[in-house]
């Protein structure tokens, strides 16, 4: 992505998460009925998760030069930061499903279909799905056709979708590293690249076809680094099991994945230029992750095959972006 001017003071991440919050319920209680059947759908939502996704849109609309001050809970660029979001826990409902990845919790709690049962968790995530699209429509006029065939693309049976058919059809079998890291580009990176165009398209106008190329570039870049070191934060928190321990990559090629995850975090930061909103917002999540790994690193080595001691300090060391 374009290298962005730096200023001399550095800009802390803003903290909006009480205004994503207040956005969620408010746009879920306008689109869903008022009886038994908002529960279902608000289960799916709230209390939010990471926000990972609706941050990076508005930390890359700041680093472009959207006012800072004129951002609330009705602000168009909120509601379609909510869509990232509604968007994003559709696909954890659905993903939890006894026919897909059939897990019982989810975020510390039973998982949707374990709280209600599998057709309010099939049509949840139905539901979810396409409300998703409709809080897109306040996107500036000019932009909106554009991005919703962009979101549709990534999203959709050639995007997120074929990486869930990819994952589930055992097409990862191969342990193979370019296998792997087309499922989580496609799982995973897709709907962050969705994230940084909606900020990059919201607070520039008419921004060229190079510009977006370099975003969505950077965009795969940093959901694979994302995904491959959540994989990593499985086996530091001793959450992985059953079909996952013979599918996760730390586990069955440790040296690869370091050495491929290493490639792609070098990548992110050197993308990410002077950025200051955007840095901050990775670099916060990246310091939690960071934290788990040093405290679990024990628990990782115990995964590790024929007894190998997994050199990750320089991962660790690398996922710090404020040294950098």
């Amino acid at each position: 992505m374009p290298v962005m001017k730096a200023t001399a003071t550095k800009i802390e991440p803003p903290k909006y998460q009480e205004i994503f919050d207040q956005a969620l319920a408010h746009y879920l209680a306008l689109a869903c009925p008022k009886d038994f059947a908002y529960e279902m759908y608000s289960y799916a939502v709230l209390p939010a998760g990471k926000l990972f996704r609706p941050s990076l849109a508005l930390a890359m609309a700041l680093d472009k030069g959207l006012d800072a001050t004129t951002i609330h809970r009705d602000h168009p660029l909120i509601k379609a930061c909510c869509a990232l979001e509604i968007h994003h826990a559709y696909t954890l409902v659905h993903d939890d499903l006894p026919c897909m990845d059939d897990d019982d919790i989810r975020r510390g709690r039973p998982s949707h279909h374990k709280k209600f049962n599998e057709w309010m968790a099939v049509l949840s995530g139905d539901g979810l799905l396409n409300l998703s699209y409709g809080l897109l429509a306040d996107l500036p006029p000019q932009a909106l056709p554009h991005y919703l065939k962009y979101f549709s693309h990534c999203l959709g049976p050639k995007g997120l979708i074929h990486g869930q058919v990819l994952d589930l059809k055992g097409a990862n079998q191969s342990h193979s590293m370019a296998h792997w890291a087309r499922i989580h580009q496609l799982k995973t990176s897709r709907l962050i690249q969705v994230s940084l165009i909606l900020g990059q398209i919201f607070a520039t106008t008419r921004p060229s076809f190079n510009e977006l190329k370099l975003t969505h570039r950077f965009g795969a870049n940093l959901g694979l680094v994302f995904q491959f070191v959540d994989d990593l934060i499985e086996l530091a928190e001793d959450q992985v099991q059953g079909h996952e321990l013979e599918i996760n990559p730390w586990i069955i090629s440790p040296d690869r994945t370091l050495a491929f995850t290493l490639s792609k975090l070098e990548k992110v930061i050197e993308e990410l230029g002077q950025s200051q909103y955007l840095k901050g917002v990775i670099d916060q999540y990246f310091i939690k992750m960071k934290l788990i790994i040093d405290s679990g690193e024990e628990r990782i080595q115990s995964f590790m095959p024929d007894q190998r001691k997994l050199e990750i300090k320089p991962l660790v060391a690398l996922l710090d972006l404020s040294g950098q």
